[in-house]
């Protein structure tokens, strides 16, 4: 091997490398949010914040909903609550599969 430099070689190498990393890369592509929640807003633990929270980026189905609401019923009344509570497994059994 010669030690002059060949630009043919050279661009062969870059055009590899750069359509490598193009295909191995993920997309940037961004889903704007339908609702704006702010930090404050979201710590305030409401109902209605954070039902905008749950339908920030699409309307969830409607199993995904009950057992959301029935799961905030159950930690908003027992505060020591936790997700091995049977009340919200008991809910998700009587439901469809979430």
């Amino acid at each position: 091997m010669s030690g002059k430099f060949n630009p043919a070689a050279l661009s062969i190498l870059l055009l590899f490398l750069f359509t490598s990393s193009w295909s191995y890369t993920q997309s940037a592509d961004t889903i704007p949010a339908r609702h704006q929640v702010t930090l404050k807003e979201a710590h305030t633990g409401s109902l209605h914040i954070d039902t905008l929270l749950l339908d920030s980026y699409e309307t969830v189905p409607g199993n995904v909903r009950k057992f959301y609401l029935e799961a905030r019923k159950v930690f908003t009344e027992n505060k020591d609550a936790d997700f091995t509570n049977h009340r919200l497994w008991q809910q998700q059994n009587d439901t469809t599969s979430v």
